[in-house]
């Protein structure tokens, strides 16, 4: 569905929204995610889960 997700400009958002809305992004890429910015609140787990995509 996205090949490109973009979440740098969310940090007035609560971290624990931001984190659930960019895994659901990432599963719903079914793979074909090519580039994700999440400049502001990345963490390990985030890209564990794009890496398993």
């Amino acid at each position: 569905m996205w090949r490109s997700i973009d979440f740098h400009d969310y940090c007035y958002q609560p971290f624990r929204d931001l984190e659930d809305m960019c895994k659901r992004a990432v599963d719903r890429s079914k793979g074909n995610l090519v580039n994700i910015n999440i400049e502001h609140f990345a963490t390990d787990y985030l890209l564990e889960c794009k890496t398993e995509r």
